[in-house]
């Protein structure tokens, strides 16, 4: 396997030859993902890729990410370690009007007749694997307990309800 990861890439002549990739590749040159994450300190994620065509004749790119990342708890705002460790299969097709042509077990990557750009690819397939809301699991989250929000604290005794007297009025 090669070692040393591509910029940009032909993925029609990565799939003739049967292209094997094996590298890692710097959290400092993908912006996007640099936005989500709570340190901009010098992260590698570990890529393997592979590119061919399946018995059906659907040439695709399949690949492995693995690294970490911190992330703030969308809880209690404190910084929480989060794994990446996913695989993906992208069926590399010319246009949209091919992608309804693909196999379900491929997610579409259209290229058109551009070369790509791997560290965006990686970029994406993380972006996508990341939780909606990263929070700690519930044991281990320093904030407070779930169901203890502002609900509760509405409901204390002497608290004064502003609207309260709204429940008395006569319409």
């Amino acid at each position: 396997m090669q070692q040393r990861l591509p910029e940009r890439f032909d993925p029609v002549a990565m799939v003739r030859a049967g292209r094997e990739f094996s590298g890692r590749l710097a959290l400092a040159g993908m912006p996007r993902l640099l936005e989500r994450v709570r340190t901009d300190r010098a992260g590698e994620f570990e890529v393997d890729l592979r590119f061919g065509t399946s018995d059906a004749g659907t040439d695709y790119v399949s690949g492995h990410i693995r690294g970490s990342l911190e992330l703030t708890c969308e809880r209690c705002l404190e910084a929480m370690s989060h794994e990446v460790d996913i695989g993906f299969q992208l069926a590399l097709v010319e246009s949209e009007a091919l992608v309804e042509r693909i196999p379900e077990e491929f997610e579409p990557l259209v290229y058109g007749d551009e070369q790509l750009a791997l560290k965006e690819l990686i970029e994406d397939e993380i972006l996508l694997s990341l939780p909606m809301f990263a929070r700690h699991e519930a044991e281990k989250c320093p904030g407070p307990p779930l169901g203890q929000g502002e609900e509760q604290e509405a409901e204390e005794p002497g608290k004064r309800q502003p609207f309260a007297v709204l429940k008395d009025l006569k319409i």
